[in-house]
């Protein structure tokens, strides 16, 4: 006998997701009532707990009118359809859309018995369409499917309203929230992808010279640790951490730093990662005695900062950090990056194998209408009523303070550092998002925040088997997945001995040689020169080739052979670029990222239809990609990379290493 309809179709679901394939092989014993109907035009309709889940009339008619209301059907287009039913509607999805389909279908019961009666599996071998069982699977396939602006279309079958009454706009609410979150890290990665890649490169000096975070990996074994965060509750419960310094590593990161030395705690480790100028984190402040732990990319204030150690993280979405991690021969699955300090705090707490984890001062809303800790820099901003307007908004310090926070040496223009800093508050408080609280109150807080805590918990629900999360925040946020007990009894439960924290980091950095590293990283510097001018005879070309499609392009000449070969040559130089430099070398990749993936998902995602509309968008991706960053490559990024290998091989030599460098 041949394979059965379901183990086909479970064949296929278990390439992405074996777990949910395993869960309804393993559901035998069905929840609610079953029943096969059949319609009057002679379709079989399913019926569930006595509701019909499809048109009586005709099944299919119905899910054509359904999937006939969308609003987007692009290549670039998320389609998310609530309920799998029989599978009349993906079906018409799988036979009428350009885009990816996600299909949630909550109820195993109903899983089971479609996947078992109909064959869906040359469907659900396509690499755009993915089933899901649960909310939490959705974030993931949209991790998998989102790229750039796409789109996202919620349909569903009138009984699905019926069967789960009020989860439509649940689900549409997460939908939205969900989008925002992958466009926000979209926009993040494509407006400041080469800004974070140009100071990590021209950081690699410094980097090469510091620890690696591996060296501590997993030294502190079942050891607790305290992530110390710049909420606005720190101040309540920051003093208890002084009787048990020395039985926690203390992890802070530096917008908390001042309020955990104002409370004579002297953290074991700093964590900072911003590339932007926030020194005054750290300003007049005696690190000395303190380990940091910091990005590639992070500002030259800290790279310099006199700690006792620095330790390199390597986020694994960092072009930098991944291109040195493959060349240390360092494993950065696990060096997450999430858009916020504390998480890079909490990974290396988890790499160095601390547990449980204790967070404090992680509100991530506005616990009494204050945005941060008292004796942070930034204490003196409120999230507070508006009398006269009826709204809630952020309230600043007035501008002399302001400059005294954020530009102490008067570096920048003054009127130039408000406006931004305004810009930023105005935009929270246009955007501010409401949160449950640990005391199921509603917390304002900025939309970022509320991110932060998807993150949190996405973290604690995949670590959960290994590690026990808790919130000791005094207010706050509810983080779902961690455990909400007070700082007091966590630190007295779990603090049972002293730990020499200071020799436990000794002994793991005895090994590794700088000198070692500096050698391996300059032979690649010279490879990454190399390569780089190779790439110019190929931008060459497509220059040529997109100032030729432009001409033609003038003279609405778009229809003609010539344009079709122009377009051809264009191309070819671009894939020859991807393949022969992008994929062979990352820093070249993330130097030239905003440009590439514009014009691949241009590539990617356009209909097939030759206009002038479509024909202009592509000359102004080719002419940004072969044009602009061709020419920024040549007069700014291939001097960077040769000042950065002489300044390698200065350090070569004065060390006596000339002759091996």
């Amino acid at each position: 006998m041949g394979e059965s309809f379901l183990e086909k179709n479970l064949a296929q679901i278990s390439r992405y997701d074996k777990d949910l394939a395993d869960k309804i092989a393993k559901h035998d014993q069905l929840e609610g009532e079953i029943e096969f109907l059949e319609s009057k035009c002679g379709d079989i309709i399913l019926s569930y707990n006595g509701i019909l889940l499809h048109d009586d009339i005709d099944p299919q008619e119905e899910a054509l009118e359904v999937f006939q209301k969308i609003s987007s059907n692009k290549k670039s287009t998320i389609h998310v359809l609530f309920g799998l039913g029989l599978g009349y509607l993906f079906k018409r999805f799988c036979m009428s859309c350009k885009g990816r389909i996600i299909v949630y279908e909550p109820n195993l019961d109903i899983l089971k018995i479609t996947l078992e009666a109909v064959d869906l599996s040359e469907d659900l071998s396509k690499e755009n369409i993915i089933i899901v069982n649960s909310t939490e699977c959705i974030q993931k396939a949209f991790n998998k499917f989102y790229f750039g602006e796409a789109s996202v279309n919620l349909s569903f079958l009138k009984s699905y309203a019926k069967l789960y009454p009020g989860q439509v706009q649940e689900l549409a609410q997460e939908l939205g929230f969900v989008k925002s979150l992958y466009f926000n890290n979209y926009n993040n990665l494509f407006n400041k992808c080469y800004f974070w890649t140009i100071w990590g490169i021209r950081h690699i000096p410094k980097t090469v010279n510091n620890y690696d975070l591996e060296s501590l990996r997993g030294k502190f074994k079942g050891k607790p640790a305290v992530i110390i965060s710049a909420g606005p509750s720190l101040t309540k419960n920051i003093g208890l951490l002084k009787e048990y310094k020395d039985k926690v590593v203390t992890f802070c990161v530096g917008t908390a730093l001042k309020t955990a030395v104002n409370h004579q705690i002297q953290p074991d480790f700093l964590t900072v990662v911003e590339a932007e100028d926030c020194s005054f984190q750290a300003k007049e402040i005696n690190v000395s005695d303190m380990n940091l732990i910091l990005h590639p990319m992070t500002h030259d204030f800290f790279q310099d900062l006199p700690t006792k150690r620095r330790f390199n993280y390597y986020p694994n979405n960092d072009f930098t950090a991944k291109w040195l991690a493959n060349h240390f021969d360092i494993p950065i699955q696990d060096y997450k990056n999430k858009g916020t300090v504390s998480m890079c705090a909490l990974f290396s707490a988890m790499i160095m194998g601390c547990n449980p984890i204790i967070v404090i001062g992680q509100d991530l809303a506005y616990t009494d209408g204050k945005c941060y800790s008292n004796g942070s820099p930034l204490h003196n901003l409120e999230c507070s009523k508006n009398e006269k307007t009826g709204k809630y908004e952020i309230q600043t310090p007035d501008d002399t303070e302001l400059l005294k926070i954020l530009d102490p040496e008067g570096k920048s223009k003054p009127e130039d550092i408000i406006k931004s800093a305004k810009s930023r508050f105005d935009e929270i408080t246009e955007n501010l998002y409401q949160v449950k609280g640990q005391n199921e109150e509603m917390l304002w807080t900025d939309p970022g925040y509320a991110m932060f805590i998807r993150y949190f918990e996405n973290t604690a629900s995949e670590f959960k088997k290994q590690i026990q999360f808790i919130n000791s925040t005094e207010g706050g946020a509810y983080i779902e997945g961690f455990e909400h007990i007070p700082l007091k009894t966590v630190l007295e439960k779990y603090t049972k001995n002293h730990l020499n924290i200071e020799t436990i980091i000794q002994e793991s950095v005895k090994t590794g040689s700088p000198d070692k590293k500096s050698k391996i990283i300059l032979k690649e510097v010279d490879k990454t020169i190399k390569l780089l001018k190779e790439s110019f005879s190929y931008f060459e070309e497509g220059k040529k080739a997109t100032e030729k499609l432009l001409n033609h392009f003038d003279l609405n000449e778009i229809h003609t052979e010539s344009f079709k070969n122009t377009f051809s040559e264009i191309l070819t130089n671009f894939l020859i670029i991807e393949n022969r430099i992008l994929n062979q070398n990352t820093l070249i990749f993330g130097l030239a990222y905003p440009q590439y993936s514009q014009l691949q998902n241009y590539l990617i995602t356009s209909d097939d239809n030759i206009d002038e509309e479509s024909m202009q968008t592509f000359i102004d991706l080719a002419t940004n990609f072969f044009i602009n960053l061709y020419s920024r490559i040549q007069n700014s990024d291939l001097p960077d990379f040769q000042a950065i290998r002489d300044r390698l091989y200065e350090s070569c030599n004065s060390t006596s290493q000339k002759s091996i460098c």
